[in-house]
């Protein structure tokens, strides 16, 4: 059995995102401000969006107790919807940012694909299989 390279145990990763309050206002910004807030928080009501109403932070989980492990020579996929944490995950492998919780060991490099366009390939079945060829040189990619 080979080696696991990647070892991931109650991965998670909790982001707080805070209201933007803009400083140095004047009197008469502030007085304004007071005077519109209750027809701003009506009208987020009534368009459905409670959380900006109540002027609230916000916490969420993009990753919550994620754990799995890889072995020497195989190869994963990451699939998922949008907001799903695939890139968080792989943020968070990368060791771009620290996880809110549980660990991440790796043995070996990481290099960090993320955000430049590396998951829109319209010839993912080529691409795969030249990915496949240059991760296993000798060896022909499978087919079912």
């Amino acid at each position: 059995m080979a080696a696991d390279v990647i070892t991931v145990d109650q991965l998670s990763k909790k982001y707080h995102v805070r209201k933007v309050v803009k400083q140095n206002r004047t009197i008469q910004e502030k007085a304004i401000s007071s005077l519109v807030a209750p027809f701003r928080r009506i009208s987020n009501l009534l368009r459905g969006n409670a959380a900006a109403a109540a002027d609230l932070d916000e916490e969420f989980w993009a990753l919550q107790d994620v754990s799995f492990s890889v072995g020497q020579g195989e190869v994963v996929a990451i699939i998922g919807r949008n907001g799903a944490g695939k890139s968080t995950l792989l943020k968070l492998l990368s060791r771009i940012p620290r996880p809110t919780s549980g660990s991440a060991t790796i043995r070996g490099r990481v290099g960090s694909l993320l955000e430049v366009g590396t998951g829109f390939f319209t010839g993912i079945e080529r691409t795969g299989k030249r990915l496949s060829q240059r991760l296993h040189p000798g060896h022909e990619a499978k087919r079912d």
